[in-house]
């Protein structure tokens, strides 16, 4: 899920009905600004500016499968 509060991104991952668990290290994040992020199943991100962009999320199971999610965000 994405959810923006006061310029601040929480991307939660979930892998669903899939249970081989998303890798600790298996999230990339693109936040559409110019800035990537890495981690597990959360990654919070401050926005310096308002404006719609282009978020794009990586994730990586145990098992090594990978899944792309992209979605616009508006940040006011």
């Amino acid at each position: 899920s994405l959810r923006v509060r006061s310029r601040t991104l929480r991307i939660t991952v979930s892998d669903g009905a899939q249970r081989s668990g998303v890798a600790a290290d298996g999230t990339r994040v693109r936040f559409g600004d110019g800035r990537t992020a890495t981690g597990g199943r959360l990654v919070t991100h401050g926005f310096r500016r308002a404006g719609t962009y282009s978020v794009a999320v990586t994730t990586r199971d145990k098992a090594g499968n990978r899944r792309t999610v992209r979605q616009k965000v508006r940040v006011r």
